[in-house]
């Protein structure tokens, strides 16, 4: 499912609503957006095991990095790299959901990507904003109340 991102969130949000009562709204939050030059080495060795794509890439370290994501996930290699949290990958899984939703007037999009897109300077670790949990929390809470106060469709 990893390859149509899209279809996963728009089947997520079919069951996700058959299994409820129709007065109950569900609320999808979008990833947070990824600052890339915040990586870790960790994290940039992941990325490059990726990225890289000629034979000097062919170490045992990144086969064993590329090959650890098929194994844990059961994911094809081009799943891996899609499913991969670099900042190109994050803002399609943001497209492709709210693409996903589109159909789906019960749900509300909080959408976090957009929040913390270009505030790399707030994140420690490319993924994490610590200084914008307490703002991010709030918005999310006015979304959801938002949600619960709109009549249904």
């Amino acid at each position: 499912w990893a390859l149509d991102y899209a279809s996963a969130v728009n089947q997520s949000a079919v069951m996700l609503s058959s299994r409820l009562p129709p007065s109950v709204r569900l609320v999808w939050r979008t990833a947070n957006a990824i600052c890339e030059s915040k990586f870790g080495q960790d994290w940039v060795e992941v990325v490059w095991a990726y990225r890289c794509s000629n034979t000097t890439c062919d170490s045992e370290a990144l086969t064993r990095l590329r090959q650890r994501c098929e194994l844990v996930f059961n994911f094809t290699p081009p799943q891996c790299e899609r499913m991969l949290l670099t900042g190109a990958n994050v803002a399609a899984m943001r497209r492709d959901a709210l693409l996903g939703l589109s159909s789906h007037p019960h749900v509300t999009v909080y959408d976090a990507h957009e929040l913390t897109r270009g505030r790399c300077s707030q994140t420690y670790d490319g993924r994490h904003y610590p200084p914008l949990l307490g703002e991010l929390s709030l918005q999310f809470l006015q979304v959801g109340l938002s949600a619960m106060l709109t009549p249904s469709m």
